[in-house]
């Protein structure tokens, strides 16, 4: 019903003007190899049957034998290269649908964070809850690796405009399993720490947590007049994964993680 509802008008209002090209490329190809082949191939393809007859008289349309109007079936819906559209619409509705973000108990979230000042630098600490979705789970189990992006900025309020962004600090964390060994392995790829674990919970657990993380002050020196506030977000980095896996984790739902912001007043 979904597509004979939706996908069926689009493309007879927009997939012959649009696609047409397509279909002549194919019906090309179809007439060399043979006449008995291309009968059945059109048969099979999504074309529109007239039927005919005296005695139908439902809507307008051209006419038909014998003085009757003829009026067009329902498509045949076929499995061919000549309706790309549904099947374009068929898989992003597949991709979608098979993988709800709504309800699902997966996602990433600041639970804690604070930004302390120590003479020339600036200290972070966080508590972080990271609950990958079951298909991030099923690819880093198969050896691929996951690299989440801790981003920390320090905004002052504008009246007209967006805040302004004083400093931003970026710290990337990879987290991958080696399957030889069975263990998960925590690395900061900003200082090349690399932490080894026995579970994914311990991993999950340790990667969550920062402690007085050591990071370069911005250039202005900022006081409590300045009233600006720290805002702190975590997300799954899809760039950092393989490129063939990229396309479906831009489109699903398993694989857009990412925190709300956590922000608070820089000076108490």
């Amino acid at each position: 019903m979904f597509w004979r509802s939706i996908g069926i008008p689009i493309y007879y209002r927009y997939g012959e003007r649009l696609l047409g090209n397509i279909g002549g490329l194919h019906g090309h190809h179809r007439a060399s190899n043979g006449p008995d082949l291309n009968k059945g191939l059109l048969q099979l393809g999504v074309r529109q049957k007239m039927r005919v007859g005296a005695g139908l008289s439902r809507g307008t349309g051209r006419r038909g034998l014998n003085g009757g109007m003829a009026f067009p079936e329902d498509p045949v819906i076929a499995p061919s290269c000549h309706y790309p559209l549904a099947w374009i619409l068929g898989f992003l509705f597949l991709v979608n649908g098979l993988s709800p973000a709504i309800g699902a108990d997966f996602g990433f979230r600041v639970l804690q964070a604070r930004l302390t000042q120590q003479s020339d630098a600036l200290a972070l600490s966080a508590n972080i809850d990271y609950r990958f979705s079951p298909a991030a789970v099923d690819a880093l189990r198969h050896g691929v690796p996951l690299t989440v992006a801790v981003t920390a900025r320090i905004l002052q309020p504008r009246h007209w405009f967006w805040d302004e962004v004083l400093w931003r600090k970026r710290l990337d964390f990879r987290l991958q399993y080696y399957p030889l060994a069975q263990s998960y392995q925590v690395v900061d790829e900003g200082n090349r720490v690399q932490r080894s674990f026995v579970t994914l919970k311990a991993a999950l657990e340790a990667l969550g947590v920062l402690q007085e993380v050591p990071l370069k002050a911005p250039r202005r020196k900022l006081t409590p007049k300045d009233e600006v506030y720290v805002s702190l977000g975590v997300k799954l980095d899809i760039e950092k994964l393989p490129w063939a896996l990229r396309p479906l984790a831009y489109l699903s739902p398993q694989w857009r993680l990412a925190s709300s912001e956590y922000q608070w007043p820089l000076f108490d």
